[in-house]
Parts: C-alpha cells; sequence; structure tokens
C-alpha cells in the first residue's frame, strides 16, 4: 500500500488505513493477480502488522485460496526485534 503513496511510507509503515481498509485496497490487485494463473504470489517487505493481517486474511478469503496459488509474506524490520513500523 505504502508505495502508491510516494511519501516513503513504504518504508515506515505509517498508515492510517485499518486491516480492512488494507485489505480493500489489496483484493482487486490480489484478484487479478490469481487471475492470470501464477505459481506464486509474493508480499515482500511489509513494512506492518495491520498490512501484513491484512494480506493474510485476504489469502484465506474464498475466491483466493480457493484458486489454489501459493503465497508467501516477509517484512522489512528495522532491528533484530522489531518490524519498520516499530511494532
Amino acid at each position: 500500500y505504502g508505495a502508491s503513496l510516494a511519501d516513503g511510507s513504504e518504508y515506515r509503515g505509517e498508515y492510517t488505513l485499518s486491516v480492512e481498509e488494507l485489505k480493500d485496497f489489496h483484493r482487486p490487485r490480489v484478484l487479478a493477480l490469481v487471475s492470470a494463473g501464477p505459481d506464486a504470489l509474493a508480499f515482500e517487505t511489509v513494512p506492518c502488522l495491520s498490512e501484513a493481517r491484512a494480506i493474510l486474511q485476504l489469502l484465506d478469503e474464498d475466491l483466493i485460496r480457493g484458486a489454489g496459488v501459493e503465497a508467501w509474506l516477509s517484512v522489512s524490520c528495522k532491528d533484530g526485534a522489531s518490524l519498520n513500523s516499530g511494532e
């Protein structure tokens, strides 16, 4: 989500959206990708827990889970104990 803002928040994870709003943002993109029949989806360098939760919940929705596409998620950490968002 943060990359679409073009303000550097993709590195900090300082979003004002709820998990539901983040799911609504990602859903059409994920559905478009899944409909193309990829082997896998990669969600990389996610900077905050709310976006990670949104992505994981979205991947568990029937339309997406039913497509049988594998996925992975990686996060961005600012140190050995915290995500970039500080969580």
